[in-house]
Formats: structure tokens, C-alpha cells, sequence
């Protein structure tokens, strides 16, 4: 990956979570408070198939169970693990020599979208999340 593929997500503050009158809310999804997010920079695209099979060959590593469609070397990995997926940003980090994944705030990695992440983002777009429509 290149500088050129990435775009800056400018941080912000957005509520995150239900309100306690939610009847339909998960428990983890409450209660409703304030969540200040840093800017930060996420690539454009979703990791591939073949990147993926990049990273199980150099780390001698199994494939996910293969989806009913196949594999298509273009098309978006899925069925990883949580686990997975940050080791795989460790290894990306390190072979183009940025910073693993860390505590430490503000270091340029290559990191994973958490749910804080995504609700952001649609916050930002003036969207809702789909539990609020439903």
C-alpha cells in the first residue's frame, strides 16, 4: 500500500450507544454517552483475498473456511478472526515499516475499524445506524 490509499477520517465527537429507554438495546450497546475520536487514516480498501493469502504464506498460517462462493483473489477476505486481523495489521505494519499496533495514541498503523470507528463515520454523514431505524 501506498500513502495514495489512504484518506484522513477528521476526529470528532458523537454519541455512541442507546438510550436507556431502548427496550430492543443489547445490553452493551447502553448507555448512551459522549465519545471523543482522534483523527486517524484508514486505507480505502478492504483487504483482499490475495493479501490476505500473502500474510498466511509468510506466517505459515490457514485460510478461513472457504464461503460457498469461493475465493476470488479481488474480492474482500472474510471469516477472520478478531485475532487474526491484528496480527495481520502487525505484520503489514512491520513489513512497511510503520509502527505495530499499540496503546500509545497517534501512531500512523495500520489498524481495524472498531464499532466507535463505524458509528462515527455514519454520525458524520448525517446516517443512522440500523438499529435506529428498525
Amino acid at each position: 500500500m501506498t500513502n495514495s490509499d489512504f484518506v484522513l477520517i477528521e476526529g470528532g465527537t458523537f454519541k455512541m450507544g442507546s438510550k436507556s429507554t431502548d427496550k430492543v438495546a443489547d445490553v452493551d450497546e447502553q448507555k448512551e454517552h459522549v465519545v471523543k475520536l482522534n483523527s486517524f487514516m484508514i486505507s480505502k480498501f478492504e483487504v483482499t483475498v490475495w493479501e490476505w493469502k500473502e500474510f498466511i504464506k509468510a506466517n505459515k498460517m490457514k485460510m478461513p473456511e472457504k464461503p460457498q462462493w469461493g475465493w476470488q483473489e479481488n474480492h474482500p477476505i472474510n471469516g477472520v478472526t478478531w485475532n487474526e486481523a491484528i496480527a495481520y495489521c502487525n505484520w503489514l505494519s512491520k513489513r512497511e515499516k510503520l509502527q505495530p499496533l499499540t496503546q500509545k495514541k497517534d501512531l500512523i498503523s495500520y489498524a481495524i475499524l472498531k464499532r466507535m470507528d463505524i458509528e462515527f463515520q455514519l454520525r458524520l454523514n448525517g446516517n443512522m445506524l440500523l438499529e435506529e431505524v428498525l
